[in-house]
């Protein structure tokens, strides 16, 4: 599975207006129901709720994976946005947030979407890619700066090291 297969250009936005976490996940999530990857929008918003605060999916640089496996999903997919301003996300030292990834998957459908999550943050934790996405004017021109990154391999080391980093948190 590719960027490209969990990310539609309508599942992409460059300009987030958001004032909290749960503002963000809410509109993160409208952005995927509108394309039928979501079924159940508020179910799928609750159990994003719940995961993060069981532990912010905040990582450093300012970037922000909300991640969950539910029955309201029909397909993995992903919503990718900038918010401009930051906001609180709960990153450990309260950095705000700018950037957010926001996968999901079907329960069905276990962890088969880790693999591009894993590859997506790893692009992530660089910081020129990080501020080529910020730098993004237009929807478009965010969602073309992604598919850079569609074809990028994963370590299956790396894959275990991520998830190990997400799961103490």
């Amino acid at each position: 599975m590719t960027l490209k297969d969990m990310l539609s250009q309508e599942a992409v936005t460059c300009t987030l207006q958001a004032k909290n976490k749960e503002e963000a996940l809410e509109k993160l999530t409208k952005l995927l129901a509108k394309n039928g990857c979501v079924s159940d929008r508020q179910l799928v918003l609750a159990e994003l709720k719940n995961r993060e605060e069981r532990a912010s999916t905040a990582i450093s640089g300012g970037v922000a994976l909300p991640h969950c496996s539910s029955s309201g999903v029909t397909k993995p997919c992903m919503a990718f946005a900038v918010c401009q301003e930051g906001l609180d996300f709960g990153a450990v030292g309260g950095e705000l947030t700018r950037i957010f990834a926001l996968a999901l998957s079907p329960e069905t459908k276990g962890s088969e979407y880790l693999n591009t999550v894993v590859a997506l943050i790893d692009k992530l934790r660089i910081r020129s890619i990080r501020e080529k996405i910020l730098a993004c004017r237009t929807d478009g021109e965010l969602y073309d700066r992604l598919m850079c990154y569609n074809n990028t391999k994963v370590d299956m080391d790396q894959v275990r090291r991520v998830l190990a980093e997400l799961i103490e948190r």
